[in-house]
């Protein structure tokens, strides 16, 4: 930029491009010196910063090592170019926010597309964005994490073009988690993303560790309706960043996961005696008076499951709604359902063998199940009914 005198700046000889060159000339002249990593120099850009820094990224791709833009101005050309459609309608002076901006600033982006540069840079990138932001729409920032390699979207509720002070700290938060990913940090309040950078999508999840891995799977949720929308599977190492896998088992063309039915409560465990894994999920009719226990199966953890029919006992199906799963470490699947009853199930995992005699405490307004299992099902019950006793001495 062009000083005009210490402490001025000459903003009508501004552009985007001049910008670019300028921070170009900055990260150089940190790679020059011997005490700043090389390796690990990050971009931080918001607004038109946030433009100028993918830009920059883009063409010093092997000096910048990560990416972070907060609600990125990439919308610059299209509004321009929308409000002076020919050159020859661009003005010599433009106030932008009573700030006085020149020609050239307006004449270098009629050819200027930002997801060009969006698409050359390979490494990672943290989007931050206010869903509410008036003068960058967030379909913007949306676009964007689709097409980077490596990108994720902080989508922050009801936020504008900057951040309160309640949003800063979560960007924060969120912030630090991308530069120090080795701290596998899970932060409250800042949703988990997949690597494509779209929000984890497993309602009423289950967690299962297999093969050193942890597997998520939950009902991939749609804000419209109850209707089941399918399970979907997220695997991790680290229980911090999630890979998306796919949706394992869609809705059905008919039968108790057909359209306009219930799935939800999904469980997954490996039979020790097939190999194969087994899920295990609550259906049910919309209006909930048609509940079953549902069984699928599939010979990968995170492949495409076969629905199977219904969980039974004694030849008739288990007829109850909400249910949890627990396995032994010998392999033995219970199931355990609300209000008490727990089943053993076959060594197939396809049926109940045997249903305990339930046990249950009142707690407060409701009656909650105890489960509780540290030395093996030899002691299950026992502990159990122990640990409910205790409790409701103690009451």
């Amino acid at each position: 930029m062009a000083e005009l005198e210490a402490g001025q700046t000459n903003t009508v000889n501004m552009s985007v491009i001049d910008e670019q060159k300028a921070l170009e000339t900055i990260v150089r002249y940190f790679k020059s010196h011997s005490d700043v990593d090389k390796k690990n120099i990050v971009l931080l850009g918001s607004s038109q910063g946030g433009l100028i820094a993918a830009l920059t990224a883009a063409s010093l791709q092997k000096d910048i090592s990560k990416l972070i833009l907060e609600f990125p101005a990439l919308c610059i050309p299209d509004n321009w170019n929308s409000r002076y459609p020919q050159v020859s309608d661009i003005p010599d002076t433009t106030k932008v926010w009573q700030v006085p901006i020149g020609r050239q600033f307006f004449t270098e982006l009629r050819n200027m597309d930002p997801y060009q540069a969006v698409e050359a840079y390979r490494r990672p990138v943290l989007i931050i964005h206010g869903d509410a932001d008036p003068v960058v729409p967030i379909d913007y920032s949306r676009r964007a994490v689709k097409l980077y390699k490596d990108a994720r979207l902080l989508e922050i509720p009801n936020a504008g073009h900057g951040f309160g002070a309640e949003d800063f700290q979560r960007s924060l938060a969120c912030i630090r988690q991308f530069l120090c990913p080795s701290r596998h940090a899970v932060i409250n309040g800042v949703p988990w993303y997949d690597q494509h950078g779209n929000v984890v999508n497993a309602h009423g999840a289950g967690i299962t560790y297999d093969n050193g891995r942890y597997w998520l799977f939950g009902e991939y949720k749609s804000d419209s309706t109850n209707a089941f929308p399918g399970f979907s599977c997220y695997s991790s190492s680290d229980l911090a960043t999630w890979r998306f896998e796919r949706v394992v088992l869609p809705v059905q063309k008919n039968g108790i996961l057909g359209p306009q039915r219930v799935g939800e409560r999904v469980k997954v465990m490996k039979c020790p005696k097939t190999g194969q894994y087994v899920m295990l999920m609550h259906t049910d009719a919309m209006d909930y008076n048609d509940p079953h226990i549902g069984i699928a199966t599939s010979p990968a953890i995170n492949g495409e499951y076969q629905l199977k029919g219904t969980l039974q006992y004694k030849g008739k199906p288990i007829k109850q709604w909400d249910m949890g799963v627990f396995q032994d470490d010998d392999g033995t699947g219970y199931l355990l359902i609300h209000h008490g009853p727990i089943y053993r199930l076959s060594n197939d995992i396809f049926a109940a063998s045997e249903q305990f005699r339930k046990i249950y405490f009142q707690g407060g307004k409701g009656t909650d199940t105890a489960h509780l299992n540290p030395q093996g099902h030899d002691r299950f019950l026992p502990v159990a009914e122990k640990f409910i006793l205790q409790y409701i001495n103690e009451q």
